[in-house]
């Protein structure tokens, strides 16, 4: 079987053995391989702190371990050298509601978009008593599969054919008159 690797692999010009350039071990010849030194030495060349490559330049350390204490941006809360907030540079309340507050905005920009008013009584006093209704049912993701109820952005983004803008009192009548017809039905 070997052999035979090696035979094909010779017509096609390719190696079946690779060395390392540093220390001249053996290494695994692969199709997807994009370097020619092995593991150990391919380690030597990095900074065993922040794995940032050795020897273009001036080393300086990213490691989080080096830089001591460190602050949230938006609080200044310290923040933790494990877990999430070893790699981010605000607390995760901030996150989240820097995260809420691009959300809001952007559905703010949705209901603009879709005209700012219940599509069937006008209603345009207060933006949050808008929803975005699924037109039809069968469209809509199952909200256990989601993770949460409601319309993601992405979803009313990607296909705002599929929703109408309504106000809580109309869209609470429309999903009232639906389930009083499917009780019907059934009966």
């Amino acid at each position: 079987m070997i052999d035979a690797q090696e035979r094909v692999a010779a017509k096609r010009g390719l190696r079946t053995t690779l060395y390392c350039e540093v220390c001249g071990k053996e290494i695994p010849n692969r199709p997807d391989r994009k370097t020619a030194t092995c593991l150990t030495c391919w380690r030597l060349k990095r900074c065993q702190q922040c794995g940032q490559q050795l020897g273009m330049s001036e080393h300086i350390c990213a490691s989080v371990d080096l830089k001591g204490e460190r602050f949230c941006s938006e609080c200044g809360k310290l923040l933790s050298q494990s877990g999430y907030e070893r790699w981010k540079t605000r607390c995760p309340q901030c996150e989240k509601k820097r995260w809420r507050d691009k959300e809001r905005a952007i559905r703010a920009e949705l209901k603009h978009t879709f005209g700012g008013a219940c599509s069937v009584c006008g209603y345009d006093r207060c933006d949050t008593a808008l929803h975005f209704h699924h037109l039809d049912d069968s469209a809509k993701y199952d909200w256990n599969v989601k993770g949460k109820g409601g319309s993601s952005i992405r979803e009313i983004q990607a296909h705002p054919e599929r929703f109408q803008l309504l106000c809580a009192n109309c869209h609470i009548e429309i999903h009232a008159k639906e389930a009083l017809n499917g009780r019907s039905k059934a009966a």
